[in-house]
Formats: structure tokens, C-alpha cells, sequence
């Protein structure tokens, strides 16, 4: 949280970083980063300019991934995304793209949500769940848990930047 309150405002620049694959996975070097950050503090670069270039490339490493494996949808999920500059920035980045971002609304991303989520599909175990608005549409489950996750995919433009505040 430190990090993310040192965040000085009105920078887009990004550390570099590295994208590898190792069959079905895509693997983040960070070593570019972490070289471009110990000479940044070698040189005497204030840490919030270095905290919003860390952020940054949290962003833009998730725009790369996102591109990757090449699927419009991206699910923002995780304790990270507590953050409000890092989930502001990267649902406008993934945005501005192409990419259809999911986030939490009514949940939270960290532990809570998890717990919550893990009960939702323990239910689902037990008995069958079955939605629908009368219209005898039945939802399979992972639909059924992404609404009781509140999980949202509201564009920026449709609902607001200065809604995700409050996530």
C-alpha cells in the first residue's frame, strides 16, 4: 500500500520486461525490471516516479499477457487489484486496446472473494443450480458464480472511471 500512495501522478513510462513461453504458459522475465529499478534508485530517481513505473509495468505486462493468449475477455481478479491506480489503469489500458475487462463490483478480489467464490461452486457440488428469469433459461455454473462474485464488465466510457473507487 505504501507503494501505492508514493505513486507519483502524471507519468505513463514502464520499466521493460520480457514475455516467454514455456508450452502452455506465459512466463514474465522480470530481471529487466528489477536492473531498471536498482539503477533508478542508483541514480537518486524519487521513489514515487519509480512506484508509478512498477505500476505501470504491472499494467502493461497484463495488456502483454492479454495480447498473448489473444481472448477479447480479461478477468481482473486477485488482492492486487485492491489497488485502485492498478485496476483504474489497467481496465483503461485493456480498454483502449479492444479487450472487454472484467473486474469486481460486488466482492472483493482478495481472500473474501475467493472464500465466496469457493462456496458458491461447494453449492453447486451438492445440488444443481439453475437460474433464470422464468424464461426457462437455465445458466451453467461458471456464469452462476461470476454474478454471485459480481464480477462486472462495464467498459470505463459505459460506467466511469470514478466509479472503480468504489471497488
Amino acid at each position: 500500500m505504501e507503494l501505492e500512495f508514493a505513486i507519483a501522478q502524471g507519468t505513463s513510462e514502464s520499466y521493460p520486461f520480457r514475455l516467454e513461453d514455456s508450452g502452455s504458459c506465459v512466463i514474465v522475465n522480470w530481471a529487466p525490471v528489477l536492473e531498471c529499478l536498482l539503477d533508478d534508485r542508483r541514480k537518486g530517481v524519487v521513489a514515487g516516479l519509480i512506484s508509478a513505473k512498477v505500476h505501470n509495468t504491472m499494467v502493461e505486462i497484463i495488456v502483454a499477457v492479454a495480447k498473448r493468449i489473444g481472448d477479447p475477455r480479461v478477468v481482473l481478479s486477485g488482492g492486487c487489484f485492491q489497488n485502485v491506480y492498478l485496476t483504474e489503469r489497467t481496465v483503461r489500458r485493456l480498454a483502449e486496446e479492444g479487450y472487454v475487462p472484467y473486474w469486481h463490483r460486488l466482492v472483493p478480489p482478495n481472500d473474501g472473494g475467493i472464500a465466496f467464490g469457493q462456496a458458491v461452486v461447494a453449492a453447486g457440488e451438492v445440488e444443481e443450480v439453475a437460474v433464470g428469469g422464468g424464461d426457462g433459461r437455465v445458466e451453467p455454473l461458471g456464469l452462476v458464480e461470476a454474478r454471485a462474485l459480481g464480477v462486472g464488465h462495464e467498459a470505463p466510457a459505459e460506467r466511469g472511471l470514478e466509479e472503480l473507487g468504489e471497488l
